[in-house]
């Protein structure tokens, strides 16, 4: 099943921050993902999937892709930072170009987004990834002083799941309240920090 992840729109401040969204495609097979991809995204898409898998250079160029299009349209989209917490999903911001309304701005970044989701979706299917050592040994620490004992061999937020308690929710909620406070300290030039 793909995953969703966190994102945070902020279209009131004219400022959005993407990481790792793909909740179109929650529970959808990721087979059924890639043939939705081939049979309805621009072709250009269609081709980062064609042997049925997201690579990072893939998912790099959908990005791109993704970039270009919301360029074209007047929009402006940041470089992506590489999320600390996976390693994998990109972390952008988009800002609506001059003189554009809020109505062309969301309507704009839905069409631009959607074979991007989809790509993304795909890519994030492909393991859980490896937090970045400095913020893995803060949320250690942070866990710990939360009574929860997480041991070095947990490298993502899959691993450290399993030492919290709690249901889903509960879980993310505790990780969330440990990564997000280390994660902005430590890197403080990526605006947004996707936990799954």
């Amino acid at each position: 099943m793909i995953r969703k992840f966190a994102t945070i729109v902020a279209i009131g401040a004219g400022l959005v921050l993407f990481s790792g969204c793909a909740s179109a495609f929650v529970a959808t097979p990721v087979a059924d993902a890639v043939k939705q991809l081939t049979e309805s995204a621009p072709p250009e898409y269609a081709a980062l999937v064609a042997d049925g898998d997201v690579s990072a250079d893939d998912y790099q160029a959908g990005f791109e892709l993704f970039s270009d299009c919301m360029n074209a349209q007047g929009q402006t989209v940041s470089e992506p930072h590489l999320s600390p917490v996976d390693g994998m999903a990109l972390v952008w911001e988009a800002t609506p170009g001059a003189g554009r309304a809020a109505t062309e701005y969301s309507a704009d970044l839905a069409d631009c987004y959607d074979p991007y989701g989809t790509l993304e979706a795909i890519y994030n299917e492909t393991g859980p990834g490896q937090m970045d050592e400095p913020l893995r040994a803060a949320t250690q620490e942070c866990l710990a002083a939360e009574g929860y004992q997480v041991p070095d061999t947990a490298l993502n937020t899959t691993d450290m799941r399993a030492y919290v308690d709690g249901d889903p929710v509960e879980q993310l909620t505790v990780l969330t309240d440990c990564i997000v406070p280390a994660a902005t300290k430590l890197y403080p030039d990526i605006p947004a920090f996707p936990i799954h």
